[in-house]
């Protein structure tokens, strides 16, 4: 314990020292000395007090123990001391090699390759018979076609649906006096050359309006309408079946595997042991 605390002497009873005690400037003989940390020292208040052990922990005094007669113990009265103990005569160790088996199924991962590709689809129009369209996307289009005309522009105009005829006079022509008698004549008088002529204005009837023959007019134009049915071609479609990864595993083979190793292990320890007698002897 000399590399922990320093004994510094018997401290005089004109600096006492208790448990707790911060006095570190104490009397040793004629010599004050300041205590520090590890420093034991014995007090003894009385020629009659038991004497007491401190030790100095850096601030205050701890109470180390008396060393009073009956806190000696045993060896205290007596010079010599003897016991018994057990000791190891030799100790044997086994060494060896380790050997190590077991098995294993690898593992890991299986990475795919994708590459992109154009499928090319074929069809035809002829019918592959009837055991055999199951096998064929079958497409006809079909529906109906209705189209209807815009209006038709026609002119138009006034037209005669009916003639009741009239009697007109017809061209007045003159004619000599006859032994006849003119019908429907006027007469009038004229004096040409110094002769004096008589005459008469004859006339006659006719119809105001000619016959002619008769002639169909367009009397109404109606929007026509067009309507239909319309069937598109029946085309037949030969699926095209393509196989593609979609899970990928990796089976592994069992193996055994067998370690050995290249250094010496201990794999066992003996020992001798025998009674031995120890015996302590005081000095003066």
């Amino acid at each position: 314990m000399s590399s922990y605390t320093t004994f510094i002497g018997v401290v005089s009873s004109a600096t006492p020292i208790s448990d707790g005690s911060s006095t570190s400037s104490v009397l040793v003989g004629s010599t004050t000395i300041t205590a520090v940390t590890g420093n034991i020292a014995i007090y003894k208040a009385s020629a009659t007090a038991t004497a007491q052990e401190f030790i100095f922990d850096g601030s205050k005094w701890q109470f180390f123990g008396d060393i009073s007669a009956q806190n000696l113990g045993g060896l205290a009265y007596t010079s010599t001391a003897s016991g018994s103990y057990v000791k190891f005569k030799s100790v044997n160790v086994g060494t060896n090699t380790v050997n190590s088996t077991g098995s294993f199924t690898p593992s890991g991962g299986v990475t795919l390759t994708k590459a992109t590709s154009t499928l090319a689809i074929s069809s035809t129009t002829t019918d592959p018979g009837a055991g055999n369209t199951a096998n064929y996307w079958i497409y006809q289009p079909g529906g109906t076609l209705s189209i209807t005309s815009g209006a038709i522009t026609s002119t138009s105009g006034d037209f005669l649906t009916g003639v009741t005829g009239r009697s007109v006079a017809s061209p007045i022509t003159t004619a000599n006096p006859t032994s006849a008698t003119v019908t429907g004549g006027i007469n009038y008088t004229s004096v040409i050359d110094h002769n004096l002529n008589l005459c008469y204005l004859v006339s006659s009837s006719t119809g105001s309006v000619s016959a002619s023959t008769s002639a169909s007019a367009l009397k109404t134009v109606t929007k026509p309408t067009y309507s239909g049915g319309f069937t598109g071609t029946k085309v037949y479609v030969k699926p095209l079946t393509v196989t593609v990864a979609t899970a990928a595993t990796f089976t592994g083979t069992a193996a055994t595997v067998s370690v050995k190793s290249t250094a010496q292990f201990v794999n066992s320890v003996t020992s001798t042991t025998e009674s031995g007698t120890v015996k302590v002897i005081a000095s003066t």
